[in-house]
């Protein structure tokens, strides 16, 4: 199992770097990126969570289509649980 975190850690760490990159924000987004992320925000790893909270972040900041920066927020939000949470992780 710590095999599994460590992997989605490291998974989680080049994605981050990936979508630093505009361009390939767009084509993580038409490869389903967001549900993917939605799942690792429910992980009971704090560092997993967090990988993947950045990812969105990014997303949401440097993506240009509307729609999918909506369902970034909203995955936030529901994993969250809590309106004011989101808005840090979106907007620091």
């Amino acid at each position: 199992m710590a095999d599994e975190i460590v992997i989605r850690r490291r998974a989680l760490n080049s994605l981050v770097v990936h979508l630093a990159d505009p361009l390939h924000i767009h084509e993580s987004l038409d490869r389903g990126v967001i549900k993917v992320l939605g799942f690792r925000l429910q992980e009971e790893d704090y560092l997993v969570r967090e990988r993947a909270t950045a990812c969105l972040q990014l997303i949401t900041r440097k993506g240009h289509r509307v729609e999918e920066k909506l369902l970034c927020v909203v995955v936030l939000w529901a994993s969250s649980k809590s309106v004011s949470v989101t808005k840090r992780m979106l907007f620091g």
